[in-house]
């Protein structure tokens, strides 16, 4: 038999749209529809009922298609969310913990998250809030886009770079466990919000112990300058009345301020082991091994082998000098504090 020819200049068969392209038109097509319709709350009411039917649905299909997959909330040794500035080594910190198998991240989110009463477990917190975030924050994980709308951290900038692509690949092999840990990678908004809400942060760990805080320190200069090139200045408490043609100055007692909240708000807590901060010039196995431990996850060799190598502050991150000034800002607001002010001083030696 003769096999039929195609004709070359015929129309290429248009591509099959995924299950979730499918889905994302429909919710498209449906919040134009919200948006042109008559304020009506009948047609509302009626839109709730089948959305419930349907997320009933499509729990049932998750279950059917991936027995066991689901993670909850009891499963958990920690959920912990990263607090301070963005360009803050907060993409650095999480790719890494992100490459152990028994860690997921969450990256960015807020928008779609804090202002659902269903899923912001901090303000007003409930079990079953915590359980329903948990739950979105595993699917969400697996995909979304980079930027605001967050998701997958692998569409973050950190994955970007070659030692963290490689790191990736030497524990390609070894799959993932159990999930223990739920990483939330979206800290200037979450702070934003821990402060305008006035979140009983005390209350919170109280209730649930298992919700922990981590704040990675880069050089206050270069994240300043960071913030400034990036228009990221702009999430910044509106009353500094910081842009992006603020002198570097002010951005730079910004961050420091940042930091001095992050102190105050673990001395307050009544649970200071549920906080975590590290600096720029530490990073590295030392406290990889000691994040593990403050997460609850296993210090497993492969992956603390593979990830160190990735743990590492790139060259080309460094671009501040020290700005006049500087240490008596650190040594004005950290005067308590004197391992975190000699910390914070190193920057301005080199």
């Amino acid at each position: 038999m003769t096999p039929a020819k195609t004709d070359p200049d015929a129309p290429a068969p248009a591509a099959v749209p995924t299950a979730s392209e499918q889905a994302k038109a429909a919710l498209d097509g449906l919040q134009r529809l919200f948006a042109s319709a008559p304020k009506r709350v009948a047609a509302y009411r009626d839109a709730y009922v089948l959305g419930t039917d349907l997320l009933r649905a499509l729990d049932a299909r998750i279950r059917e298609l991936d027995p066991g997959g689901e993670v909850n909330a009891a499963q958990l040794a920690s959920v912990c969310i990263l607090l301070g500035p963005y360009r803050n080594l907060t993409t650095l910190t999480s790719a890494v913990l992100s490459l152990h198998p028994q860690c997921l991240v969450l990256n960015h989110a807020a928008i779609r998250t804090l202002p659902n009463a269903k899923l912001n477990f901090l303000a007003n917190y409930s079990r079953d809030k915590f359980q329903e975030f948990v739950r979105y924050a595993c699917y969400a994980s697996h995909g979304g886009t980079g930027g605001q709308y967050g998701g997958d951290i692998h569409l973050s900038h950190g994955f970007e770079r070659e030692a963290m692509r490689a790191a990736e690949a030497k524990l390609q092999s070894r799959g993932r466990g159990p999930v223990k840990c739920i990483v939330w990678k979206d800290s200037h908004l979450v702070t934003n919000f821990l402060r305008e809400a006035r979140v009983d942060v005390a209350a919170l760990v109280r209730r649930n112990d298992r919700v922990k805080f981590m704040l990675p320190v880069r050089n206050p200069i270069d994240c300043a300058i960071s913030n400034l090139q990036t228009g990221h200045v702009a999430f910044f408490d509106p009353a500094r009345g910081l842009s992006s043609g603020s002198p570097v100055e002010e951005v730079v007692a910004g961050i420091l301020d940042e930091i001095a909240w992050f102190l105050a708000l673990r001395d307050s807590s009544g649970r200071p082991e549920n906080f975590f901060l590290y600096f720029e010039h530490e990073a590295g196995r030392d406290v990889l091994e000691r994040m593990l431990d403050f997460l609850g996850l296993p210090r497993d060799e492969t992956y603390l082998a593979a990830a160190a190598d990735a743990f590492k502050v790139s060259g080309n991150a460094r671009v501040a000098q020290p700005i006049e000034g500087y240490a008596g800002e650190v040594n004005r607001k950290f005067e308590r504090y004197p391992a975190i002010r000699d910390a914070l001083l190193k920057f301005a030696q080199r």
